[in-house]
């Protein structure tokens, strides 16, 4: 496998030196150009798996040093931030997402409210998962737009061996809603399991 992206092929190659640039030119790209030395040619903003550090870098803009941006387990490990969307709205006052395995630890949720709930109270949402609904977030008005200032459930920044589904619900503090439309985002973390 080839680190360096070597293009164009020169005129005078033959045909099956111009091919295996090709290949080789898209071996690199696929490796992002792994190997424990730098890349021989590189290129502003040009990604590089340095195997000799462990770190995924990416070239700075004027092609003169190399930025560290996650270390290489970390990327196969499961170690970015991941995360669940869904909305919640005056016709369908529940998100339900996907279960987020065991071994976890919930970050950060957030509530932006792109249309204002219109009931004749106090309109409320509130963000948790399956055996706890406020775990992430404690009620929130969302009787005007804007991103919410939450409240921090019991949950949040907690390591978690169980597997959670998270949800969010909606509850008019009057009649029921006529118009309303908020985001809901949770990010969480895998880590590793707790030791014995």
């Amino acid at each position: 496998m080839s680190q360096n992206y070597n293009q164009p092929a020169a005129a005078s190659d033959s045909l099956e030196d111009k091919r295996q640039k090709d290949v080789d030119a898209f071996d690199a790209l696929l490796s992002l150009h792994s190997g424990s030395s730098e890349p021989s040619t590189t290129t502003a903003y040009m990604l590089w798996a340095d195997t000799s550090s462990g770190w995924l870098k990416q070239c700075n803009s004027t092609d003169s040093a190399w930025i560290r941006l996650w270390k290489l387990e970390d990327l196969v490990g499961g170690g970015l931030p991941k995360c669940q969307a869904g909305w919640v709205s005056d016709s369908s006052t529940t998100w339900v997402g996907k279960q987020i395995p065991a071994n976890h630890v919930v970050l950060r949720r957030s509530v932006e409210v792109t249309e204002a709930f219109d009931s004749d109270g106090t309109d409320l949402i509130r963000v948790g998962h399956d055996t706890d609904d406020d775990a992430y977030s404690q009620d929130v008005d969302v009787s005007a737009v804007g991103l919410k200032s939450l409240t921090d459930g019991v949950d949040i920044g907690e390591f978690s061996a169980a597997a959670r589904t998270p949800q969010a619900s909606y509850a008019a503090g009057g009649s029921a809603a006529t118009t309303g439309k908020a985001l809901v985002l949770v990010e969480y973390l895998l880590v590793p399991a707790a030791p014995a």
